[in-house]
């Protein structure tokens, strides 16, 4: 007879020897309500945040041991470089968007032609984007200031466009136009997080948040020296070393900390930048991508990485090619090469040469989509556990080749003066 313990007699551990799944298994299958796994995975989560932390600190930490600075601040200063110009060129070109309010104002008057405010249009649109991309080019700017004004002028170029076009088709339709010009509502369209013109307005919130919007600006500054880590320490010191790497080493090289960038990207653009601009706006839709980490092929991707993107392709692109007699894989090819080409003329514009990567490497996706779904004809988990694994892999393959084709471009020609 085993003998008890004193004082544990009322305190003895439950059974163990019941049949249970382990508890992987019981996440995956959805035998844990999902706010009780969130709670089991804490200690997996701070974890992943430390794993990350000591990776990216390592070498601040080595050079403040070697009595330097822990970060190089160069790369720094040198992006900054005019950014009073990028500034101003950022203003000028939210207030060029209201050149296209005042055509269809001019045109309610009688004092433009329905036909000739057409022809401005493409003209004005055409000019939205020459005009910052000559200026990137006379000014030289470093590829950081011409990432970002790039991707205003085409944040710009696409709103003014889904405005014009939404008033226009309306109009077309039997609606006045007069009723449906707001300026006010124009005005709330350009600042707020969106890219799809509503004559009826959007959604608001009633308050602003400030404590969200706090955390949001904590996470957004601790993502902000992610990304210039990454690139500092993981990154530049492979370009410095472009010359004496062969085009695959460099590829190897970039790949997890390409990946990572691109990472770290997505969610200081979708997670804060966006979310900060729509607490601030009163923009109540905060659906800014879907759960695209799943994805099972590139179109369910392209689908959800990028919703705003997305509803603009969908409204302005792929309904349009459709109505001029493209099947649903014509309209699909078609909104992808028509996204290609405005990728690539970011990259063209930031590196300052234009190449076919990006375009090159987007059609590619439309062969693998068919791949894609081939495999997963038959739903099974270990399929999608293939496609969704070589899916991530092409995440963090693809813009290693991207960087470092682009970066061999860029740099190598030039003998490492820049």
């Amino acid at each position: 007879m085993v003998e008890e313990t004193p004082g544990t007699s009322q305190h003895k551990r439950a059974p163990s020897y019941i049949a249970r799944d382990t508890l992987l298994d019981q996440l995956r299958n959805q035998q844990i309500p999902c706010q009780e796994a969130f709670n089991t995975l804490f200690g997996i989560q701070n974890l992943l945040w430390l794993v990350v932390a000591l990776a990216l600190l390592r070498i601040p930490v080595l050079r403040v041991l070697r009595g330097r600075s822990p970060v190089d601040l160069g790369f720094l200063e040198w992006s900054l470089e005019g950014y009073r110009g990028t500034l101003t060129m950022f203003v000028l070109m939210m207030l060029s968007c209201y050149l296209f309010y005042l055509l269809h104002w001019l045109n309610t008057k009688g004092v433009l032609h329905t036909r000739l405010c057409d022809v401005l249009f493409r003209l004005m649109s055409l000019l939205m984007l020459v005009l910052p991309f000559k200026w990137i080019h006379y000014k030289q700017l470093s590829p950081v200031p011409s990432f970002f004004l790039v991707l205003q002028a085409h944040s710009f170029f696409l709103k003014s466009f889904s405005f014009y076009s939404i008033i226009a088709g309306a109009a077309e339709e039997g609606t006045l136009k007069k009723d449906l010009l707001n300026l006010s509502n124009f005005s709330y369209f350009i600042v707020a997080p969106t890219l799809v013109y509503r004559v009826k307005g959007y959604p608001k919130s009633d308050r602003i948040r400030i404590g969200f919007l706090l955390m949001q600006v904590l996470r957004g500054i601790g993502l902000l020296a992610v990304i210039y880590l990454i690139i500092t320490e993981q990154m530049l010191p492979v370009f410095y070393k472009a010359g004496s790497l062969s085009i695959y080493e460099s590829i190897v090289l970039l790949t997890l900390p390409g990946g990572s960038l691109y990472l770290a990207l997505f969610f200081i653009t979708f997670e804060v930048a966006l979310n900060i601009f729509a607490e601030v706006t009163y923009f109540a839709d905060h659906y800014f991508y879907e759960d695209w980490w799943n994805s099972l092929s590139y179109d369910e991707f392209s689908r959800k990485w990028n919703r705003p993107v997305h509803e603009w392709l969908v409204q302005h692109v792929y309904k349009r090619a459709r109505l001029r007699g493209f099947s649903r894989v014509g309209g699909i090819i078609y909104t992808t090469l028509f996204s290609a080409i405005f990728h690539e003329i970011i990259l063209a514009i930031t590196f300052g040469k234009f190449r076919l990567y990006m375009t090159t490497m987007m059609m590619l996706q439309i062969p693998l989509m068919l791949v894609m779904h081939l495999i997963m004809k038959k739903d099974t988990l270990v399929r999608k556990r293939i496609v969704n694994t070589f899916f991530w892999f092409g995440m963090f393959i693809g813009p290693a080749i991207l960087i470092t084709c682009n970066v061999y471009d860029w740099y190598v020609p030039s003998t490492g003066s820049r």
